[in-house]
């Protein structure tokens, strides 16, 4: 799974290093500040792009009710992508890798939950998310097992440790204990990130 960058076997997605260097050289990108979906590769696409064109992304849980999304960006329904002029080449991962880190007043808008209220809204730039991501040799050996809502910040840290290190992801939000442990020894997960609550699950 090396060169895999995101699987999902229920779903049957996947999205390699590969594929992702050649959506990032299309002449046109199609791209809209809004993310609103649950297919993960399309979420972790969408940041991907956000962090190349340098453009500012809003992230919405898809379990957002309408009256919940109407609130968190003040309109009924997402904008369609508009049509971005590419004029970059981005000729390997490693060219990626500096434009990303490069790029960095772009921003990403997520939202609580809204369990306890009305979604909040948090703002994190590039400098805070990219703080904690340590990239070296030594982490590129890793299979990374998602274990977040994909949505959510502690996901998005899974995401760009994985993705500057051109580590695999395969999820395993929503799956049960069982098939989780069938994913984690099939593909060989070296390391999770989770909640104390979910170790004690599995452990």
């Amino acid at each position: 799974m090396s060169e895999t960058f995101f699987f999902d076997q229920k779903s049957n997605a996947k999205v390699t290093y590969k594929n992702l260097l050649s959506l990032l050289n299309q002449n046109v990108i199609s791209f809209s500040p809004y993310c609103y979906t649950r297919k993960i590769d399309d979420i972790f696409m969408n940041i991907i792009y956000a962090m190349y064109l340098n453009k500012e992304l809003t992230l919405l849980d898809y379990d957002f009710k309408s009256d919940e999304l109407r609130k968190s960006i003040g309109r009924k329904s997402i904008p369609k992508p508009k049509k971005i002029k590419n004029s970059a080449e981005v000729k390997s991962f490693e060219s990626l890798i500096k434009i990303l880190l490069k790029n960095s007043r772009w921003k990403l808008n997520l939202f609580t939950s809204g369990t306890t209220g009305p979604p909040q809204k948090a703002t994190h730039n590039a400098k805070s998310l990219l703080k904690g991501i340590r990239i070296a040799q030594k982490h590129r050996s890793y299979t990374w097992g998602l274990a977040y809502n994909p949505t959510h910040i502690a996901a998005i840290q899974v995401f760009l440790q994985a993705l500057l290190n051109k580590n695999t992801i395969i999820n395993i939000f929503n799956y049960s204990i069982i098939d989780t442990f069938k994913i984690i020894k099939r593909y060989n997960i070296t390391h999770i990130s989770a909640t104390p609550t979910y170790y004690r699950l599995i452990s």
